[in-house]
């Protein structure tokens, strides 16, 4: 396995989520992707269903910061990273402060044109955020 620059694939993807830019955030996924993530849905399959899941976050919560630390390892086409998130911001339904620590891992494919697109995204919230 070669170490990969998580930076290169992990900067725009975090911008759009700070920006609540649905369509770039969106794009980063195949279209048969899964999310095993934090929405409503233990599984989301295919991009459609992400864009709506991701719309209703975004009408949700607002995001001031969106730290992501991970590692990734890079095998022919294939790029798994894995580490930890930190979130915060707002909920606009509640105006309460959000604060929320998570566990990353995903493998994302290169594309034919050399771009990287998420095919599974699996995020967990940690039961105490780490140092607590």
């Amino acid at each position: 396995m070669a170490a990969v620059e998580s930076s290169v694939i992990n900067d725009p993807f975090v911008q759009a989520m700070l920006d609540r830019d649905l369509d770039t955030f969106v794009s980063f996924y195949q279209d048969d992707a899964i999310t095993y993530g934090l929405g409503p849905s233990p599984v989301t399959k295919g991009k459609a269903a992400i864009r709506e899941e991701m719309a209703a976050m975004f009408q949700a919560i607002k995001c001031d910061t969106f730290d992501w630390d991970d590692t990734g390892e890079v095998v022919g086409d294939t790029a798994y990273h894995w580490g930890t998130w930190h979130l915060v911001g707002t909920n606009l339904i509640t105006n309460e402060k959000v604060d929320m620590w998570a566990r990353t891992l995903d493998v994302r494919k290169r594309q034919a044109d050399g771009s990287w697109k998420i095919a599974v995204d699996h995020a967990s919230v940690f039961p105490t955020p780490p140092g607590a």
